[in-house]
């Protein structure tokens, strides 16, 4: 047991001290927090590798995400009051993107070096600028352009594609990318007329049941270290979307922006520390240059959002432009 823990005064002063930080520092240390519980779960998908079958976790993890939400809903003021809903449609599509996801996202850790699967996962900012223009119509102008061309050029030299095509693996990471972006953007339509708790609980249920026939079909008795590590996921995996969506509710999202890169740290130094991987020229250099384009979006779109706002304060008949900066919280 810790010394904070054994002293209630030591304890008092602690808490005093984290009331007492700013908000987007207590943000950014639970978002730092989240990625490192987000680290051992990809981490306990890397050690199963190919032993085990993709809907047999992706069910653990699901089921696991529904016991998570239960207590939520019988402690709330609505309880099951909580299912009524107008929008059923738009979260059953949110349930679909979120078990495509999953299914892509484990996928992708089992089979590629942690620092791969990672790098080609920030590319959830680039194909938000493609969907922004393609679903809500926003007018995305050149730097938007340049900035996720760059991107996609940083996934080819992580990919490295030769005469035998891209691997099976890199797609999947690209898939859990699209429908990561793709539920930023439902998320917030669905924010619009539904609680937090209310989206929760339906994508829960609906992973849930979406992953149990596979899940069932392919389900073999786990060994002990199987066992470890679908406990890992199982329990790091829901405790760290908490931690998540704590730090956005804590912090201004635009000041959590640089801390997205951390993963990349964690995930190459979990890579290096449990499995000896070393990430290659190839790899690094792609990450380098996805970081880079994604960093500058988000800083391109910040300013963008402070010019508007300025603008808006001027005129107070202008019309707002869509938030630039969505809760990048969002996770399968």
């Amino acid at each position: 047991m810790s010394s904070i823990a054994r002293d209630p005064g030591r304890r008092e002063r602690a808490a005093h001290h984290w009331a007492g930080l700013p908000a987007n520092l207590k943000g950014a240390a639970l978002l730092v927090l989240a990625y490192l519980l987000f680290t051992v779960e990809v981490a306990a998908a890397r050690m199963l590798g190919t032993s085990m079958a993709t809907e047999q976790v992706v069910l653990v993890r699901s089921a696991a995400q529904m016991l998570v939400v239960i207590p939520f809903v019988l402690h709330s003021v609505e309880g099951l009051g909580v299912l009524r809903t107008r929008h059923l449609r738009l979260h059953l599509f949110r349930g679909a993107l979120s078990i495509v996801g999953l299914y892509a996202y484990f996928y992708s850790f089992a089979n590629l070096p942690l620092a791969a699967a990672t790098t080609i996962g920030f590319t959830k900012a680039l194909f938000l600028v493609v969907l922004a223009q393609v679903v809500l119509g926003e007018v995305v102008r050149l730097p938007r352009w340049i900035a996720t061309l760059a991107g996609f050029a940083g996934v080819l030299l992580v990919a490295r594609p030769g005469l035998s095509g891209v691997d099976l693996a890199i797609l999947a990471g690209l898939v859990g990318a699209v429908t990561g972006a793709g539920l930023l953007l439902v998320t917030k339509l669905l924010s619009r007329h539904e609680s937090p708790l209310a989206i929760m609980v339906y994508v829960a249920l609906i992973t849930t049941a979406a992953s149990l026939p596979a899940g069932i079909a392919t389900w073999k008795a786990p060994d002990g270290g199987q066992w470890l590590a679908l406990a890992l996921i199982g329990v790091f995996g829901p405790m760290g979307q908490y931690v998540n969506i704590l730090a956005f509710r804590v912090a201004e999202a635009s000041s959590l922006a640089g801390v997205d890169y951390v993963r990349l740290i964690f995930s190459a130094g979990a890579g290096y520390l449990v499995f000896s991987e070393i990430p290659d020229a190839w790899t690094i250099a792609g990450a380098l240059v996805i970081v880079a384009s994604t960093l500058f979006l988000t800083r391109h779109e910040s300013r963008a959002a402070r010019l508007a706002a300025g603008a808006a304060a001027v005129d107070p008949l202008s019309e707002p432009l869509p938030d630039p900066n969505p809760d990048r919280g969002e996770r399968p």
